[in-house]
């Protein structure tokens, strides 16, 4: 494996720069177009997705825009943001005040900033102190039971988002109700795909988290 591994990005085998029918580096290029190959196709139809940018801060992307999130303290891309749908079941979440919301049974994650307090009681109980200001995120995954679920706010809680999930997913805006960010689909269909697939003897190499 090692010696194959190595024919292959010395420019032996299939797997090198020259070699790739399709090679995206969203990371270093910080773009959807690719080094080689088709453009990928990215879709998302709604403008309630947010992004680290390149000074460390919080933006908002356009619709069908890709989102190129970049690690708040390094500034260092960390390449094309794909999530799934989620919706912010708080608001406003700019700043954060105490409120009733209706959960299911399933697992939900809360997230915020800043070194404020929520008291969560009703269908699950818990007390969830913020550890500093932006960009240090608080989160609590915790499993409810259906029905009422009551947020005490204290202090300073902003950007706060509470979402069905198992895991905290990027800040989604709200001010006057629960707020959905749609799903990133990217996609490379058609004549652009069969351009670069040979499904008897493909290899595909992705990295990512």
């Amino acid at each position: 494996m090692k010696y194959a591994l190595g024919n292959m990005l010395n420019g032996a085998g299939g797997l090198n720069p020259d070699g790739l029918a399709l090679n995206c580096q969203f990371a270093t290029d910080v773009s959807l177009t690719p080094r080689k190959g088709p453009t990928p196709v990215l879709i998302r139809s709604n403008a309630n997705a947010t992004f680290i940018g390149s000074n460390g801060l919080i933006q908002t992307a356009a619709i069908n825009q890709g989102r190129f999130d970049h690690d708040p303290d390094t500034l260092i891309c960390k390449g094309l943001l794909l999530e799934e749908q989620r919706t912010n079941l708080v608001f406003p979440s700019a700043t954060l005040t105490t409120q009733t919301v209706t959960v299911t049974a399933v697992a939900h994650t809360l997230s915020f900033y800043g070194a404020g307090t929520i008291v969560l009681s009703g269908v699950a109980v818990a007390t969830v102190t913020g550890t500093g200001a932006y960009p240090t995120r608080t989160t609590l995954t915790f499993t409810p039971t259906a029905g009422s679920l009551i947020l005490t706010v204290t202090g300073s809680v902003t950007q706060a988002q509470l979402e069905a999930g198992a895991f905290a997913t990027s800040y989604i805006p709200t001010t006057s109700g629960a707020l959905i960010r749609s799903a990133d689909v990217c996609s490379i269909t058609g004549g652009d795909f069969t351009s670069i697939w040979n499904g008897v003897d493909a290899t595909m190499f992705f990295r990512g988290s």
